[in-house]
């Protein structure tokens, strides 16, 4: 095209320049809806209307479920109950302990693991008793007495093994790599259980219907070099009869070496009080392997000349260094469980369980301070005021360590068995029973 003039030009190019700038936006606006496909308007109303529906029946759903999830009851089950009723639906204090939490430790018995938790006191007989522990191990909880605890076994009640003065469920014949958890119910349970729960409940759950084996090889010693142990355990179970019925057979081989007190700085001469601020420290026994006299409150020991002086702190016999910290522990153990279930209506179960354990305790030499038990000698060695030996003119008590016989020892060897067997399952609806017979 041929511009007249220059000012034609101008004019021509200005009013493409306008045009372009006009058509410009509308044609981007057209490449935008076509790569997004945007509907109509109509569609477009329609689908913001239908998508708020959707959003607000979300909404609602959620806070549905929200609401539904906060208020249906949460069912607890009390640990070992037989009762099924909502009594025992309550919140608890049930401390849990599965089986990795034991395997995670260097424990080799449940009361070894036991005797870490807060929970437990000082009451209870242990591993590391070993002055009238008799070789059994009590728990306690709160230091309320091994007596007011009560033991269970996969929520029954077990027999329970005499030891020095008093009885309980020993722990030490519960082979630990049976064990599948630990239910500890810190609140006293004695509504429900009898008076031998004041304190809590311990319920020990073993493990059952097992389709697999495993065998397991463990040991271990201190940095000081004793307390060596040593344990083997295996384990194997398999269903029968469509899954019908299981059986599960184990067993445990478990030895486990004394620590002795002249191992331990802190243990070698016992301190036998807690001195107030500016009081002394007074360590070891007042009865010594020489012969003490006691009279007018004061212990006096003969001085070599014919005399007596009074007993002073060097004089005190160290019984530390013959007795042990922990004792000498070895047990064997044999576990069979089996189940079938004929119907939902009945299910017939059994366990047996047989435990040999011997164990060894050591004590400094015994001191003779007068008669032990109930007999018809007297309470207290006495040398009379007529004797021509007493030089005092009045009757005095007389104590000696017997270091001529040697440390005291104590030896105990226990063999237990224990057979369940019973029937359980629904009778109609929530109904429920469990029909178990022990012998021991």
């Amino acid at each position: 095209m041929r511009y007249k003039t220059l000012r034609h030009f101008l004019l021509y190019s200005a009013s493409s320049l306008s045009l372009f700038a006009v058509v410009s936006p509308l044609q981007s606006g057209v490449a935008y809806a076509e790569n997004a496909q945007l509907p109509k308007k109509t569609s477009v109303k329609y689908s913001a209307v239908s998508a708020r529906k959707s959003e607000k029946k979300t909404l609602l759903h959620v806070a549905d479920q929200q609401e539904t999830r906060s208020t249906s009851p949460e069912n607890v089950v009390v640990t070992g109950s037989m009762l099924r009723s909502s009594n025992n639906s309550n919140a608890n204090p049930v401390q849990i302990i599965t089986a990795k939490d034991i395997q995670r430790t260097s424990a080799t018995t449940l009361s070894d693991y036991l005797q870490r938790l807060p929970s437990m006191g000082s009451g209870g007989s242990y591993n590391s008793t070993t002055n009238g522990g008799g070789g059994i191990a009590c728990p306690d909880i709160r230091n309320l007495g091994a007596s007011r605890v009560l033991v269970l076994v996969d929520g029954k009640r077990q027999v329970q093994n005499g030891g020095s003065g008093s009885s309980c469920v020993d722990l030490n014949m519960i082979p630990v790599s049976m064990v599948q958890s630990v239910e500890i119910l810190k609140d006293g349970g004695s509504e429900l259980y009898g008076a031998d729960a004041v304190s809590g409940v311990i319920n020990i759950k073993l493990k059952h219907n097992l389709t697999t084996g495993n065998i397991t090889v463990k040991g271990g010693i201190t940095q000081y070099g004793d307390q060596r142990t040593g344990m083997i355990s295996g384990i194997k179970g398999f269903n029968f009869d469509h899954d019908r019925g299981n059986i599960t057979i184990g067993g445990q081989y478990l030895s486990q070496g004394p620590v002795m007190q002249r191992d331990r700085d802190w243990a070698y001469n016992p301190q036998i009080n807690n001195p107030a601020p500016g009081g002394s420290v007074v360590y070891g026994s007042g009865i010594t392997p020489t012969t003490t006299a006691l009279v007018g409150g004061k212990q006096l020991k003969p001085d070599g000349n014919g005399g007596f002086s009074p007993l002073t702190a060097s004089d005190r016999y160290n019984y530390g260094p013959e007795g042990t910290l922990s004792q000498y522990i070895q047990s064997s153990t044999l576990t069979g469980d089996a189940h079938y279930e004929i119907n939902k209506h009945l299910n017939l179960y059994a366990n047996v369980r047989y435990t040999h354990k011997s164990s060894q305790a050591q004590l400094s030499a015994q001191p003779l301070t007068g008669s032990v038990g109930v007999n018809s000698l007297p309470a207290a060695f006495v040398l009379p005021a007529g004797n021509p030996y007493n030089v005092w003119g009045q009757d005095v008590g007389l104590y000696k360590r017997t270091v001529e016989f040697g440390p005291r020892s104590y030896d105990s060897a226990n063999d237990s068995y224990q057979v369940i067997a019973g029937g359980n399952g629904t009778i109609v609806g929530n109904w429920q029973y469990d029909a178990p017979c022990l012998t021991a």
